[in-house]
């Protein structure tokens, strides 16, 4: 009796099969370990750019919110309240104010100083750098939140409650507006700086009036000149750009008002501040 073989022709079909079943199943494997590690390198792309952002912010002072490097320009706001305002006066001027620092940009020196005829009361009330807030903020990389507290607790309640209590404060009986702006300049820190960009703001009716020299006793610029004050001028204002808010002030002489746009013109122009002036009156009406 012939006995057939079994053919081995269909186990060699079955056999190639299974190689190719096996092949694919490596090539599946290698193309999901190779997405694996593109995805992985993409992840450590990504959380090292955002590294990159985060570390490019610069590091700041924790006593003057300013960057480690000095801040990128000083605004200066020196209120003359010696005469107190009157209510739509004292509303104008925090809209003023608080325009001003919304358009001062992020690390901007904001100090504020009053005039006052005690000595004791003149320089920098207030003097920090404006953080970023929370609209500022990267949603990637940053918390939106204490970024914002931060803002609010360290830089705007702060500044609200030192305007607040300078506004409340009683008549005086002398404006020293040109001493007290050099103690306020003196105090703000970067503000004497070669280099530095310097905003003043000048919230005042402009009427000197102390022992150096007084719009009410007649004196302009020859009797500043003639004392020996304008010699005593220090330049602190060079390149300096000038807001003056003007507060009206009827009451005033004739004669002390006549003397208040000579002698400013030319004390701004000998401290070296930048032409033309921002000139805002304060009205009431």
């Amino acid at each position: 009796m012939v006995q057939h073989r079994p053919s081995r022709r269909p186990q060699r079909r079955h056999s190639r099969s299974t190689r190719s079943s096996q092949g694919s199943s490596s090539l599946v494997s290698w193309l999901a370990g190779a997405a694996l590690v593109a995805l992985a390198g993409g992840a450590l792309a990504a959380g090292f750019y955002g590294y990159r952002m985060v570390s490019g912010r610069p590091v700041l002072d924790e006593a003057t919110l300013c960057p480690e490097t000095g801040p990128v320009s000083v605004t200066a706001i020196l209120l003359d309240l010696t005469d107190p305002l009157g209510p739509a006066q004292a509303a104008r001027l925090r809209t003023v104010l608080a325009q001003d620092v919304a358009s001062a940009p992020l690390a901007t020196m904001i100090s504020i100083g009053v005039v006052s005829d005690d000595p004791s009361d003149w320089g920098a009330h207030f003097a920090t750098c404006k953080p970023a807030e929370g609209s500022d903020a990267n949603p990637l990389t940053e918390n939106a939140s204490l970024i914002q507290e931060r803002f609010e607790s360290q830089f705007e309640r702060p500044l609200g409650e030192a305007i607040d209590a300078m506004m409340a404060a009683e008549e005086q009986d002398q404006s020293p507006i040109m001493e007290a702006l050099q103690v306020l300049l003196a105090e703000t820190p970067h503000a004497l700086e070669d280099g530095q960009p310097l905003r003043v703001v000048l919230v005042s009716d402009l009427l000197q009036h102390s022992d150096l020299l007084s719009f009410y006793r007649g004196e302009g610029w020859e009797a500043f000149e003639a004392s020996g004050g304008a010699a005593r001028l220090s330049h602190t204002l060079n390149g300096a750009e000038i807001r003056l808010v003007r507060v009206p002030r009827p009451n005033a002489s004739a004669e002390a008002q006549a003397l208040v746009d000579p002698f400013w013109a030319q004390y701004l122009d000998q401290q070296g501040a930048k032409a033309p002036f921002d000139i805002v009156p304060l009205g009431d009406l």
